[in-house]
């Protein structure tokens, strides 16, 4: 059977496969399996990127690039390559597809980067030990997980999204959400009511449309939201700065301290207590849940 790489417009898998050239060997392949529209994803790359996008209902289609995974290049490694091409690590059907599981020494030396089509309901696990993450379109809750390489997200409903070194980046999150990165920032926003946990050890968290319950908070780095409090929100930054933007006709409880900075609002309040410049207790509108906002290096504004 003839060999066709997917090329996609997306970066991820944008260079062109070629089987073999005096700098690198590189091959690509295919395989579809017929599954159950709510069935379960499990893709996992060492080395190389993950795509997931929604087809059709009844299928899962998997598009791999192999790579090797140093520069120039043994026969051996060529031969590693051309052995992934031809014994993929794509398993199961039915309810169950295993993508990148299988562990052979001879797959160390080689990177594979997937383009993974599956039903719009499907749970997906994806995780990269290098290599980024690209998740669209996907109603089924979804886990992705990378240790270095940042992670785009679209239309996701219920995800979970970690990376230990890089960003990530969202749009049109919604339902309970968790997004956390050791070193990278957060921008994430919102299409529907959602319930938010965010955290960024080394970097900014950028929260936009939140409409729900919010925890988030950043150890080195702002915190920046904007949205409707519907439930509680809780707002952390160590060593930067607060800002949260709420719509008019918003009613909340605001509790606000700044350790060492000031705290700045231009909303009208209602029995407000403050402490001198750090501490700041007050009703907004009719009051509602609780908005918990600290820093202990920073200042925060609320408009």
């Amino acid at each position: 059977m003839s060999v066709r790489c997917w090329r996609p417009a997306a970066a991820l898998l944008a260079v062109s496969c070629i089987a073999a050239s005096a700098r690198a060997a590189e091959c690509c392949f295919e395989r579809t399996m017929a599954v159950d529209a709510n069935g379960t994803l499990d893709a996992a790359s060492g080395s190389g990127d993950i795509k997931v996008v929604p087809g059709d209902n009844a299928r899962v289609h998997v598009s791999g690039i192999v790579r090797a995974s140093n520069g120039w290049l043994s026969g051996s490694g060529q031969a590693d390559v051309q052995r992934v091409c031809n014994e993929p690590p794509v398993e199961g059907g039915g309810g169950s597809v295993r993508v990148g599981q299988r562990h052979e020494d001879w797959m160390h030396n080689v990177s594979i980067s997937y383009v993974i089509e599956v039903p719009r309901a499907f749970t997906v696990n994806a995780r990269s030990g290098s290599g980024g993450l690209d998740l669209e379109d996907l109603s089924g809750s979804v886990t992705g997980n990378t240790s270095s390489g940042g992670i785009h997200a679209l239309q996701l409903r219920g995800a979970k999204l970690n990376t230990s070194s890089g960003s990530i980046e969202a749009e049109n999150l919604s339902g309970d959400t968790r997004l956390g990165s050791s070193s990278g920032d957060i921008r994430a926003r919102f299409s529907e009511t959602a319930s938010v946990d965010a955290g960024a050890s080394s970097g900014s968290v950028h929260l936009e449309n939140v409409n729900g319950a919010v925890n988030a908070h950043a150890s080195s780095g702002d915190v920046d939201i904007s949205g409707k409090p519907m439930g509680p929100w809780d707002v952390h930054a160590s060593s930067g700065s607060v800002h949260l933007h709420t719509p008019g006709g918003s009613n909340f409880q605001l509790r606000a301290n700044a350790s060492s900075g000031s705290i700045n609002t231009a909303l009208p309040l209602n029995s407000q207590s403050r402490d001198g410049r750090h501490s700041l207790e007050a009703q907004v509108g009719s009051g509602g849940p609780e908005v918990h906002v600290e820093t202990s290096s920073g200042s925060i504004r609320i408009d």
